[in-house]
């Protein structure tokens, strides 16, 4: 009689890790009220979204303007201009309008108004981003600009849109002190609201379901490659993001001894082992599970 009971309340309690979960509007305004609150109340703070891809790779939001505002669009800026008598922050996003040759192949952009109403935050062209940071400037008010190196790509990233962007500020104003925010918004991102955790146990299990999936048919015979495009399938139609938390790794054999071994087209051979270090990616959110099994099943 114990043990139907234990597999009932194994399935029970993985039936509520894995309920969908969705941040909301609201908690992304708190979290740029939390960070206005950390700064000095005349702060600016500039974040820059992701640039738009070309074909491939797929698109990637910049995570700490994801972090700050939800929105997957490309090409926006956020730029935050102190708060409001409330104490609320007041914030604007300056984005690109699209010609109707861009609207045919990649759809329209979400309604400024509506989008507005649903976020709070204002909505203006992104020809207007240097005149607003220049009269900041101007005005002696402290700039502060947060990362928007891609994960993994390294903090020194010179060709981000942020990074462009500040430099070219230097070369216009010498004299102007650009500070970071990113260790204000690590220190928030470290704390999880109940919503995040649901995130993350979601992409948790759907990784971990890719992953016993893969170890099932892995045997001799197979590349790298192949147990690759098993682990990103399971990804996908696990409901995970379009691209994986980071790049997959699966290495066999001796390529097991690289460091973050890139998945390519060595063989699984028999008596080998393969090494799997993977992670789907849900909402932004990233499992990160790694094992390790013998080919030939023993």
């Amino acid at each position: 009689m114990r043990q139907p009971f234990v597999l009932l309340f194994a399935l029970v309690a993985f039936s509520v890790e894995v309920l969908p979960a969705q941040i909301t509007d609201a908690e992304f305004r708190q979290r740029r009220d939390s960070l206005t609150r950390r700064l000095p109340s005349e702060a600016v703070v500039v974040a820059f979204g992701e640039r738009d891809e070309i074909g491939f790779p797929a698109f990637y939001q910049s995570p700490n303007f994801r972090y700050l505002t939800g929105l997957s669009e490309p090409n926006a800026v956020l730029v935050m201009t102190g708060r409001d008598g409330a104490g609320h922050s007041l914030g604007t996003v300056l984005r690109q309008p699209r010609a109707p040759a861009e609207v045919l192949f990649n759809g329209p952009l979400e309604d400024a108004p509506q989008l507005t109403e649903r976020t709070g935050l204002a909505i203006r062209p992104l020809a207007e981003l240097v005149p607003v940071v220049d009269s900041v400037i101007a005005a002696g008010r402290p700039l502060y600009m947060t990362s928007d190196a891609r994960p993994y790509g390294g903090a020194n990233d010179t060709l981000t849109r942020g990074a462009v962007f500040a430099a070219s500020l230097r070369r216009r104003s010498p004299a102007v002190n650009v500070r970071s925010a990113d260790g204000e918004i690590l220190a928030l991102r470290t704390r999880k609201s109940a919503a995040e955790e649901q995130l993350l146990r979601r992409s948790a299990a759907i990784t971990s379901e890719s992953v016993n999936n893969a170890i099932r048919s892995i045997r001799p015979g197979l590349h790298e490659y192949d147990v690759q495009a098993m682990i990103e399938a399971g990804f996908r139609s696990g409901g995970g993001d379009s691209h994986p938390g980071f790049a997959t790794n699966v290495s066999a054999g001796m390529n097991s001894t690289t460091a973050h071994h890139r998945a390519d087209k060595a063989p699984l051979e028999a008596g080998k082992l393969v090494l799997m270090d993977v992670g789907a990616a849900h909402q932004g959110y990233s499992a990160d599970v790694t094992r390790t099994v013998p080919v030939s099943g023993r």
